[in-house]
């Protein structure tokens, strides 16, 4: 995810405020959110499903080719709207530009 500090430094730089891609290797786009303030909320691209799952999150994706899903590594909070915050991680490894990596 972009910090929001980034965000701004590009909105001064280009005159334009960023959108910001949600998804992985594994489940492709999963959605959006165009930054124009430091909390704006993720908006799931159409045919994407995203359901809690006791401690976990469920999607399902037009791009997902399991007709069960995957689980998402990361927490989510999920308005009413379908909207939705990145709260944390269940795991201690993310992938970054291809890269793999451990978090403290």
């Amino acid at each position: 995810m972009l910090a929001w500090e980034s965000a701004c430094a590009t909105h001064r730089w280009l005159g334009l405020w960023p959108d910001e891609i949600y998804g992985s290797s594994e489940t492709g786009v999963l959605a959006w959110r165009h930054r124009q303030a430091d909390a704006r909320l993720w908006q799931p691209f159409p045919g994407v499903k995203i359901s809690r799952v006791d401690d976990a999150f469920h999607v399902t994706s037009p791009l997902i080719r399991a007709p069960e899903g995957l689980l998402l590594d990361d927490i989510l909070h999920i308005e009413d709207n379908g909207q939705f915050s990145i709260v944390g991680r269940r795991g201690r490894v993310v992938k970054i530009e291809g890269q793999t990596h451990l978090t403290d």
